[in-house]
């Protein structure tokens, strides 16, 4: 399918394993709980503490010592689930559930790349840490010192080095920097053309000052997904985050 991200869902009848169906019973017909288990691809044991969420539904939970989750008053139809776990891959995907299915997860490991220095996956017991968000979800230091000799504007820098974004500038004196995020898939009814909250030195910034700044004064950029964003700043997070630091620490143009 040309995702990037590698994952497997299998979906198990419920009835298959002998499932009572008591809890099923219990709740409405438009509605149902929702069951679930994450597993290392590698070599099937279950992960503890990942952190699954239907984000369309501020619905939060981490997976128990045998690598279960579960979900209760779900109404029946497609979800935003994000399942993410320190060392692997993130999954992000808009997905129909099903009544009387259990979810099965599986997580790669995601080799972490710092910067001039590339870091695979050579065995099982071999696991790279990384945060939220992906690899490519910084830009500073001597990349910083580069990017400033090789892009003239802060907008070529975000397309150089955050592939999951879409950036937006007409190039006109009072246009501003839009930064839509395409990694994962949104619900039909939100959409995924908002643009990303933008702040300079932790104050939020107006688009077209952000589009304005002289990349000689910047000295970092963090893009922070819609998920990780969502979850620290609420709503105004939703679509995203563009956080950066100028060079002195205050705001400049």
């Amino acid at each position: 399918m040309g995702r990037r991200v590698p994952l497997a869902i299998a979906a198990i009848l419920a009835l298959g394993l002998g499932v009572p169906l008591t809890a099923q019973d219990s709740t409405s017909v438009d509605s149902m709980v929702v069951r679930g288990e994450v597993l290392d691809a590698l070599n099937g044991r279950p992960l503890v503490g990942v952190l699954v969420a239907l984000h369309d539904l501020w619905k939060l939970t981490r997976t128990d010592e045998l690598g279960y989750f579960q979900f209760e008053d779900v109404p029946v139809g497609a979800h935003e689930l994000g399942v993410y776990g320190l060392g692997y891959l993130t999954l992000e995907q808009y997905l129909e559930l099903v009544p009387e299915e259990i979810l099965a997860i599986t997580l790669d490991l995601a080799p972490l790349q710092l910067e001039g220095i590339e870091v695979s996956v050579l065995s099982n017991s071999t696991e790279a840490y990384r945060s939220f968000g992906t690899r490519y979800d910084f830009i500073g230091g001597d990349l910083m010192v580069d990017y400033r000799e090789k892009y003239g504007r802060i907008t070529d820098m975000l397309r150089a080095r955050f592939p999951g974004v879409r950036v937006y500038d007409n190039n006109g004196p009072t246009s501003g920097l839009c930064v839509v995020s395409t990694r994962g898939s949104s619900s039909p009814s939100e959409g995924n053309d908002g643009c990303a909250m933008m702040m300079i030195d932790g104050l939020q910034a107006d688009p077209v000052q952000v589009a304005q700044l002289n990349p000689e004064f910047i000295s970092t950029i963090r893009y922070v997904t819609r998920m990780e964003s969502r979850l620290v700043y609420g709503e105004l997070g939703r679509y995203g985050l563009i956080l950066i630091e100028t060079v002195n620490g205050v705001r400049k143009r």
